[in-house]
């Protein structure tokens, strides 16, 4: 270990620093005031006291790399002795790598002989400092490096700041590059583009090289005015805007919404806008989808709500209807033709008849219940309805395309007839001066979310699409077009259950309507039903006669006039009639002497045991008893739920005499065991 100089020895060594020193300025020291040389003694006081007392570091190294002048601002950064650095080199103080950069730029001063800068490196006890360092050769009056001389200032903090700086800058480089979000900077006096990232190329279309530089899209790109118009007025009273909903125009032509906050900054002695815009156009898109399902369900909840009531009207007006056409009916087969009376009777049963018409368009609204389903081909009801149809409105032209192979579908027929009907009607209505109906069919799958608004299951329908070329309609008549009572017509021209009990009617039916209209161009319905795989059923149409029998026959009903009518038109066709007023007294009878009877007749609404828990009663009691099901309203499908028990038939009230007389006699004759899969025994499928 070197031994440490002693005070005299340092100041030796300043002084001889002193001379090569001034032998490089090519002059001595100087008093500030006059012209005469300090004294040696004075001049090396005073440049130790100037070394000591700078705040840079100042040091001289040997040529060999040894310090041999250290001040004391090196002691205090670096924490070391005295006799810890004179003496030794860096390579005994720093780490290898920074002590080899030492050593090589001490090596470029003295072979430049001149001064050099440099940053360096040094290593304290609290960490790794920067410096810039001054580096001067010592030279003898030759020119010889005696020593080399440095002065270094620390720059530690402004170069960590610089780093962080660096990195911040690239922090922000990389945010507003890969943002999702559309972020622009654009000249607030003209709005010409300075900068875009990739999430404003995503939203609008322009490619970063297409956008800078440009004020010609500033304009294009928002497709209301007034946004724009509202986002310059903000900016230019607040300095800031914030979440403004703005549609944009995307350079393909296509619209996207986006929710857009900007502010005003100075840079540069400029007005510069910084904006951040975030893309909703799916988010809308949801939302409005959304809407227009929860609108959806909301008209199908207020149909059902109403269609609850309508039923309820129509069962009380069918039995009412009951009473009247079966009296009239009785009185018919009585009347001679030539009786003055029986003008008057038949009169009265097209009266009735029109009137259960309307409850049957009651019934729809009500969605109460397919009477006699089977499958049936969509394309032949189709044409024989438009058929029909077009002959009664020749100035309709009538325009049909179906498509192969023909969808069947298990429905009502008369029920699809009346829902085509209604639909031919309202579009000739639509078109007062004539003008076409264009009807197409096709096969459809539709998904869960297209049914689910419907609460229906998803899968494949077939499709029937009517469009006119009428009037048209605006948003709010299209929205309330199958409500119930609803009418565009005058007071008193309409009754308003046409779409309405189609709508109903299809929707009982698992399947739902859509309508698109606008002012002036017409409407287009589209009618969606679940197919089947079943083949289509053709139908002979009855030919109505009066057939009667003997056999005994238990009628069944909650409504004494309903059995009063019908025990009359029973007794006129000849058979033998025992009355139960409700269910409980007509499980009495049957378990009495169920043997007794041929035949049930049963109601199937009654308010203390209803038409269902009465059939499971008399099957158990006498399972191959014959049940004739009768109604004039089927709640919530119950009736379609019996027939699948293997209820016999059906028959919907009001009925009149040919009508009881076809399927009584039909069911009798071929009895329990005539009867496949719950369809009745006339043939009529349920």
């Amino acid at each position: 270990m070197d031994k440490k100089p002693t005070y005299q020895e340092l100041e030796q060594r300043i002084a001889r620093l002193e001379m090569e020193l001034d032998r490089i300025e090519k002059g001595r020291i100087t008093a500030f005031a006059g012209n005469g040389q300090l004294p040696t003694d004075i001049a090396s006081s005073f440049l130790y006291a100037l070394i000591n007392n700078t705040q840079n570091v100042i040091y001289a190294k040997s040529t060999d790399g040894k310090f041999i002048l250290v001040n004391r601002i090196f002691y205090e950064i670096f924490g070391f002795g005295a006799g810890q650095v004179i003496g030794k080199t860096p390579f005994d103080l720093y780490p290898g790598d920074i002590a080899a950069q030492h050593a090589e730029n001490d090596r470029k001063v003295e072979q430049s002989k001149t001064a050099l800068t440099f940053n360096e490196q040094a290593v304290a006890s609290d960490g790794r400092h920067d410096y810039i360092s001054v580096k001067f050769p010592i030279l003898d009056d030759t020119g010889a490096v005696i020593a080399i001389g440095g002065m270094s200032t620390d720059i530690t903090e402004r170069v960590h700041m610089e780093e962080k700086l660096r990195d911040s800058e690239e922090l922000f480089r990389l945010a507003f590059q890969t943002s999702p979000d559309a972020i622009n900077l654009n000249r607030a006096k003209d709005g010409l583009y300075i900068d875009v990232n990739e999430g404003f190329t995503a939203l609008t279309g322009y490619t970063r090289e297409e956008a800078i530089g440009n004020t010609a899209i500033v304009k294009d790109i928002w497709e209301n005015p007034a946004d724009r118009k509202r986002l310059i007025e903000d900016l230019s009273t607040k300095g800031f805007v914030k979440s403004l909903e703005a549609r944009f125009v995307r350079k393909s032509g296509e619209i996207a919404v986006g929710l857009l906050s900007a502010r005003i900054l100075r840079i540069k002695n400029e007005d510069v806008m910084l904006s951040i815009t975030r893309d909703i156009t799916e988010l809308k898109q949801a939302e409005a989808e959304k809407e227009k399902y929860r609108n959806q369900a909301i008209q199908s909840q207020k149909l059902e709500s109403i269609g609850t009531l309508a039923g309820g009207i129509a069962h009380d007006f069918n039995n009412l209807l009951m009473g009247i056409q079966g009296r009239a009916s009785i009185m018919s087969i009585d009347l001679e033709a030539a009786h003055p009376c029986m003008e008057h009777v038949q009169a009265i049963l097209e009266y009735t008849k029109s009137a259960a018409d309307l409850t049957k368009q009651l019934l729809g609204v009500a969605q109460g219940g397919k009477y006699e389903t089977a499958p049936i081909d969509v394309n032949e009801v189709v044409h024989s309805s438009a058929t029909l149809f077009g002959r009664t409105k020749k100035e309709i032209r009538i325009h049909q395309k179906v498509c192969a192979p023909p969808p069947v579908v298990v429905a009502d027929r008369r029920q699809i007839d009346q829902v085509l009907l209604n639909m031919f009607i309202n579009a000739w209505q639509a078109m007062p001066r004539g003008g076409d109906i264009y009807l197409e069919t096709s096969m459809v799958t539709l998904e869960a979310a297209h049914c689910n608004p419907y609460s229906i299951a998803p899968g494949r329908f077939a499709r029937i699409s009517i469009t006119d070329t009428g009037i048209g309609m605006d948003e709010a008549t299209r929205r309330q077009v199958f409500d119930p009572f609803f009418t565009t017509k005058e007071k008193g021209r309409g009754t308003g259950l046409g779409l309405a009990s189609a709508y109903g009617i299809v929707k009982n039916h698992g399947g739902f309507i859509n309508v698109y209209s606008e002012p002036g161009k017409g409407s287009t319905f589209s009618i969606y039903l679940p197919v089947t795989q079943e083949k289509a059923w053709s139908q002979d149409v009855p030919v109505p006669n009066l057939a009667g029998g003997s056999e005994k026959v238990l009628l069944v009903d909650d409504e004494q006039m309903i059995l009063d009518v019908g025990t009359a038109m029973l007794k006129k066709l000849g058979y033998r009639v025992t009355c139960a007023l409700g269910g409980r007294q007509a499980v009495g009878v049957a378990s009495a002497n169920a043997a007794d009877y041929d035949l049930v007749i049963l109601d199937m609404i009654m308010p203390d045991l209803n038409g269902e828990k009465v059939f499971d009663i008399l099957r158990k009691i006498r399972p191959s008893l014959p049940i004739l099901l009768s109604s004039g309203y089927s709640l919530n499908g119950q009736a379609a739920k019996i027939m699948k028990k293997g209820c016999n038939g059906f028959i919907q009230k009001p009925f009149n005499l040919f009508d009881l007389s076809s399927i009584v006699r039909k069911i009798l004759d071929k009895g329990s065991d005539g009867i496949a899969g719950g369809r009745p025994a006339n043939g009529l499928p349920t």
